[in-house]
């Protein structure tokens, strides 16, 4: 009896320590002071605008795995909350449904954005 309740135990131990380590991280991602990214919202605390990039992993759902990749790359403006997007529709290709992004960096990027008019 005292052998079942330790082989429980250990397996409860090591259960509980498998989902401590593949859990998502519940605290935000600092890129740069006061920007800081979580799954696929930033929040840009500073007077700068800035810009994310990263990675993000796309899926089909049905195969069960990462079937791409794309660059993410995104201005944040001051003093704001932004969602970031990640478009991972691309001809001929099954990946369709962004799963995650892997944040790399966030850069001051203070200028103006095209407005699509030439001259």
């Amino acid at each position: 009896m005292r052998r079942q309740v330790a082989v429980g135990l250990g397996i409860a131990a090591l259960f509980g320590s498998a989902v401590g380590v593949l859990a998502p991280q519940a605290a935000a991602q600092e890129l740069a002071p006061g920007v800081s990214c979580d799954g696929f919202t930033c929040r840009n605390d500073t007077d700068d605008t800035y810009r994310v990039e990263g990675v993000g992993q796309c899926t089909d759902f049905g195969q069960n795995r990462i079937t791409g990749q794309v660059v993410v790359r995104q201005r944040v403006r001051p003093h704001s909350t932004e969602n970031i997007s990640v478009s991972c529709t691309r001809p001929g290709e099954l990946w369709r449904d962004p799963i995650w992004i892997d944040y790399r960096s966030a850069v001051v990027d203070n200028s103006r954005p095209p407005t699509g008019s030439a001259g």
